[in-house]
């Protein structure tokens, strides 16, 4: 298989693989209040904008249309492992290691898909539109991708939008120039600030960029490396350990 590492939170071991990020301890306590940059932390949008940075650099391979990208998050002391069809038409699976078989997600040709039911699919189809992992026409100037973001639904509000960006973030293999822009649309979401201290779904340590709607509520909380600015996955949710480029279900390098 042709494990291309996304741009993402994995660490490149040679043309032919890559390693999880290792899970480390949780930090000790910082003692600094929420929101309030501790010395030394540069502000939310610095570190989106040193994010965007970081993904322009990382390495980058065009995916062909019948390969899979391969996901491993962690949260709450569970693997989830995906395997997401990049063109949406070519049947993928969910599952929880070492746990269940998994649930399939067929794949959306000439219009239908085949209906699942529990783990099982079938019988009978139903309509859908493809759904791709791979989105190679995504913009790659902040202003495009503000808009993008806005576009894909949701109720005006900071929540609704920076759930869209996390949503294309985690789940999409993207060119480093649409996940650069990414980040920087996301840094101008109004409502959004910096949380210091705060650990992924899998404990390791990083600063933390929330959004939240009119400035209450949990919103939503992504977790940055604090060192490479590499994005980890989110404070009570799940931390991405791996994404690679895979020829089939069930590969994972």
């Amino acid at each position: 298989a042709a494990a291309v590492v996304a741009a993402v939170a994995v660490v490149l071991t040679g043309s032919g693989g890559s390693e999880p990020v290792p899970i480390a301890d949780p930090p000790a306590a910082a003692g600094t209040p929420s929101g309030v940059p501790a010395p030394g932390v540069p502000d939310a949008r610095t570190v989106l904008r040193l994010a965007a940075t970081a993904a322009l650099a990382q390495p980058f391979t065009e995916p062909r249309a019948d390969q899979f990208l391969y996901l491993e998050t962690v949260y709450d002391g569970h693997t989830r492992q995906d395997w997401l069809s990049m063109d949406g038409t070519h049947d993928g699976l969910v599952a929880t290691m070492g746990a269940d078989p998994g649930v399939p997600v067929p794949g959306c040709r000439d219009g239908r898909r085949a209906v699942v039911r529990g783990t099982t699919v079938g019988p009978g189809t139903e309509p859908c539109e493809p759904d791709p992992a791979y989105l190679p026409d995504l913009p790659t100037d902040a202003t495009a991708m503000g808009l993008h973001l806005r576009a894909m639904g949701g109720h005006p509000g900071t929540n609704s939008w920076a759930k869209n960006a996390a949503e294309l973030g985690l789940h999409h293999y993207l060119r480093p120039a649409a996940r650069a822009a990414l980040y920087q649309a996301a840094a101008e979401i109004d409502g959004v600030t910096v949380v210091p201290g705060v650990t992924d779904g899998a404990g390791r340590p990083g600063t933390g960029i929330r959004w939240t709607h009119g400035g209450t509520g949990p919103g939503v909380t992504m977790v940055f490396d604090p060192t490479t600015h590499l994005f980890l996955g989110f404070q009570d949710g799940d931390a991405l350990v791996k994404a690679v480029v895979v020829d089939a279900v069930g590969d994972t390098a």
